[in-house]
C-alpha cells in the first residue's frame, strides 16, 4: 500500500499538482470519514479542480463515491481522473441527468 501511495503522489506531481495540495489518508478508501478528505473538503471551493489518480481513491463504496461526485458537481468543482480521462464527462452527464440539473 505504501508503494501505491507513492505512485499516486508521483502521478499527481507529474500532472503539476503542488505537493501542499496533495491529500492522503492512512485509512482504507472504504472509510469515508478520513482526515485528508475532510481537510480537502474544508478548502476546496467552486471553480477548483480536484485531480485523482483513480476514481476509487474517493471511496470504494459506490454510493459514497457517487455522493462525493454529486457534491463536486453541485459545488461547481471540476473532477479529473488521471487513469480514466473520459470518465469525468460520463459520470457528470449521468449525475446531471439523474439529478435534474
Amino acid at each position: 500500500k505504501h508503494q501505491s501511495l507513492h505512485r499516486q503522489i508521483d502521478a499527481l506531481a507529474n500532472y503539476g499538482i503542488n505537493e501542499r495540495f496533495i491529500f492522503s489518508d492512512k485509512y482504507s478508501g472504504k472509510i469515508l470519514d478520513r482526515d485528508g478528505l475532510n481537510e480537502l473538503l474544508t478548502i476546496i471551493k467552486p471553480g477548483d479542480t480536484l485531480v485523482v489518480k483513480e476514481i476509487d481513491r474517493l471511496g470504494r463504496n459506490r454510493k459514497e463515491t457517487k455522493e462525493l461526485i454529486l457534491f463536486f458537481v453541485k459545488e461547481n468543482i471540476d473532477l479529473v481522473c488521471l487513469e480514466m480521462p473520459y470518465l469525468k464527462e460520463f459520470i457528470i452527464d449521468k449525475i446531471k441527468e439523474n439529478e435534474g440539473f
